[in-house]
């Protein structure tokens, strides 16, 4: 992949997250009303069988603009 190809692709990504957020959170969604900005949690992604995570960057990236001090392994 030539440099011109992964710097489209990383806009890309950017430009995705910024419009899902702001559908996300610009209209105030029942369910981000659910979250308690003030309290720690944890997460985990399971999944029933061997696979390929596509979109990892995506998801990577989301929760990185959303809270920088996220940490993600």
């Amino acid at each position: 992949m030539t440099k011109l190809s992964k710097q489209i692709i990383k806009n890309a990504i950017k430009k995705n997250i910024e419009i899902a957020i702001k559908e996300d959170l610009g209209t105030s969604d029942v369910t981000t009303n659910l979250i308690n900005y003030n309290q720690k949690a944890r997460g985990y992604l399971i999944a029933k069988q061997s696979g390929v995570l596509c979109g990892r960057e995506w998801f990577n990236q989301t929760y990185k603009k959303i809270n920088n001090k996220i940490k993600l392994k």
